[in-house]
């Protein structure tokens, strides 16, 4: 009786310390994209380990409607004249659901390579200057583009503390298409219709379609075509629970 008494409490206390260690196992981690700030986005990143080296993941991107950021950058790497970068204002919303496939032991530690697919939508005004007679207008256009596009991330996790991790995106980049449409609101006179429609004739913007309609209440560019992007030297800080 001694014996099996003493058996039993054995037993009883090893599930105990096995329950014990499965509870203390983080399988989830919350991010924020520390670089997104610099730009005025706010980046936060969900990520779940799923198996003993696959996680997946979510994305939410936000950035407030208003001024561009690295504005003079921006400025100068616009040859065209028509085209007022200062004037320029953006939004943005992006969603991206991420597959991780880990190299290591396990899943949330160590490099990895990711596939994954992105929505976004930008909200934006344009200016476009246009001559009327011997006067500069500018004809304000306001609207949506959105996108969706897949690519691949290559980087790698690291583990700061028993709780903090820093993930740290490597390179990546994705492809694909996007449309939106844009419009301007204002009464034009003939003249100001034929000498606006003169300017979007004489723009190009590689890799992308644009049809408008000018008439005496304003006018719409609806846009279609290519989209890519850049994803990478990101550093996020994340959480894990």
């Amino acid at each position: 009786m001694l014996l099996m008494t003493t058996l039993i409490g054995a037993s009883v206390l090893a599930q105990g310390n096995e329950d014990a260690e499965k509870t203390t196992i983080t399988v989830n981690v919350v991010k924020i994209n520390l670089g997104s700030i610099a730009v005025k986005n706010i980046a936060l990143q969900f990520e779940r380990a799923v198996g003993k080296k696959i996680s997946v993941a979510l994305g939410v991107r936000y950035q407030p409607y208003g001024t561009i950021p690295y504005k003079s950058f921006i400025e100068d790497q616009v040859d065209d004249p028509d085209v007022r970068v200062g004037d320029m204002k953006l939004g943005n919303f992006a969603l991206t659901p991420e597959f991780r496939f880990y190299f290591g032991k396990k899943a949330l530690k160590g490099f990895y390579i990711a596939p994954y697919v992105r929505y976004a939508n930008f909200k934006t005004q344009a200016p476009i200057n246009y001559t009327s007679g011997t006067d500069t207008k500018t004809a304000f256009f306001i609207g949506n583009i959105s996108s969706i596009s897949g690519g691949i991330l290559l980087g790698s996790q690291i583990k700061l503390s028993k709780s903090l991790v820093l993930d740290w995106w490597i390179l990546g980049g994705h492809f694909g298409s996007s449309n939106g449409d844009l419009k301007f609101t204002a009464a034009l006179s003939p003249s100001d219709q034929a000498d606006l429609k003169s300017t979007l004739d004489d723009m190009d913007i590689p890799l992308f379609k644009i049809k408008y309609d000018i008439n005496a209440n304003g006018g719409t560019i609806s846009t279609k075509g290519a989209w890519a992007g850049f994803r990478g030297f990101g550093l996020n800080l994340g959480y894990r629970f």
